[in-house]
């Protein structure tokens, strides 16, 4: 009789205990959680989208290189979630894509390239922000300071510089007088980067002249007028006219004229040459930023990486066919 009677004065104080028990552990999870807002432990998961507006050959490998990047750095499929909104060149889908991270659960944005950067810097999101290859961050308004970024966005700046495609110009075609600069009407980077071909071009003696494309159905034809009437086109970096490179690298290899670019996915598809940074290291110094905001620090404290400084590129397949020799020129990139 006793022993049931010890059995019914227990029992309740163990349930008890066990009740306890279970919301000490609860409350002690949210209390973690609450204490990796700021800084992550180093197994919390992250979520992550790029804005892409165009998914292109040199889109694609930036992704690729960026995650490559991350997990050299501890982010494995487990810890690294990872959605890609892709516009497809599509301005009123691009709005679309960046307005629903408004409201998403996402840790951080990539934005890769100029127009998916602008996109980001226009929404003003309340999420940070690393953009990989921008042009003109500062033109482009996606910072006012790139020492102290002041609206959620750092990143990477791709060299893309003019002096160096002129140099280009005179080491590999020294006969090419009047050239050509296509770009497509919407791109107002391109345009800034045309212009400043422009006038550098005519203080080394080209004679440059600026076509543009209102509709991609018409770049074809207008590009033929340029190669008719010039020695050589240069074509700014551009995703539009990276999406009918193919064609304009036909059009220009029948009348044997030469096309030069800002960007290396134009050589990949047959422009002779051109001078831009590595896709690869861009990304793997968007990796390093993108870490460091996600283990704390502020993305005002992470000045912006203008560090990357351009590659000259050659296509060896354009060159062979056109008969042209390969002079020596030191951090040449055969592809």
């Amino acid at each position: 009789m006793k022993r049931r009677f010890f059995i019914f004065l227990i029992l309740p104080v163990m349930i008890f205990s066990i009740i306890l028990c279970s919301c000490s552990s609860k409350n002690q999870n949210s209390v973690d959680s609450v204490g990796t807002t700021d800084s992550r432990s180093a197994d919390s998961s992250v979520k992550l989208a790029f804005v892409v507006y165009d998914n292109g050959y040199q889109e694609n490998e930036m992704r690729e290189s960026f995650i490559s990047a991350m997990r050299l750095l501890g982010y494995d499929e487990i810890r690294l979630k990872v959605d890609v909104l892709n516009a497809f060149r599509d301005e009123k889908k691009l709005g679309e894509c960046v307005n629903s991270l408004k409201s998403s659960d996402h840790d951080l944005i990539i934005a890769i390239s100029d127009r998916a950067a602008q996109a980001v810097s226009s929404a003003k999101l309340d999420k940070p922000c690393v953009f990989m290859a921008a042009t003109d961050p500062v033109g482009d308004s996606l910072v006012t300071n790139p020492d102290k970024p002041d609206k959620n966005m750092t990143g990477t700046v791709m060299d893309t510089s003019s002096t160096k495609t002129i140099s280009l110009i005179r080491i590999f075609t020294p006969d090419v007088k009047k050239v050509g600069v296509l770009i497509y009407e919407g791109n107002a980077t391109a345009k800034k980067n045309a212009e400043l071909f422009e006038k550098e071009s005519k203080s080394e003696g080209l004679t440059p002249k600026i076509y543009t494309v209102k509709d991609l159905s018409a770049a074809e034809g207008e590009f033929k007028k340029l190669i008719a009437e010039n020695d050589a086109a240069f074509i700014p970096a551009d995703s539009q006219l990276d999406s009918v490179m193919s064609t304009l690298v036909k059009a220009a290899q029948e009348q044997k004229k030469y096309i030069y670019s800002s960007g290396v996915s134009a050589v990949n598809s047959g422009a002779l040459a051109s001078y831009c940074s590595s896709v690869e290291k861009l990304s793997q110094n968007a990796a390093a930023m993108a870490d460091r905001i996600i283990k704390g620090a502020k993305v005002s404290e992470i000045p912006v990486d203008f560090s990357v400084e351009g590659n000259f590129y050659l296509s060896s397949k354009t060159y062979a066919s056109l008969g042209i020799g390969v002079p020596e020129i030191d951090g040449l990139i055969v592809v």
